[in-house]
């Protein structure tokens, strides 16, 4: 249930915060792959 609440928050702030700043793709691409490290060391 954590998961499913959490995560689209998440998304919700990232896509946001990417908004406001303007990040170029390469920003974005490093940002994802982040955070794809982030999910698999909570063990999403």
């Amino acid at each position: 249930m954590k998961r499913t609440i959490l995560y689209p928050h998440l998304l919700a702030y990232l896509s946001l915060l990417f908004f406001l700043t303007g990040c170029e793709r390469e920003e974005i691409v490093s940002e994802r792959i982040a955070l794809n490290a982030l999910e698999v060391q909570l063990g999403v």
